[in-house]
């Protein structure tokens, strides 16, 4: 049997990387929903 046949996905390792995923999506779905923008400095929008 060779190396690559005995070879298998390290389940912790795929945790680890959809965990991750699962992360980096929720940053990025709540930048997303940032509506505060600004050029220079936020401004006194900023506190209301």
């Amino acid at each position: 049997m060779s190396l690559l046949a005995k070879r298998r996905a390290d389940k912790r390792a795929l945790v680890v990387g959809l965990a991750l995923f699962v992360f980096a999506a929720l940053d990025w779905q709540d930048a997303a929903a940032q509506t505060l923008s600004a050029t220079y400095g936020i401004g006194p929008a900023a506190m209301p």
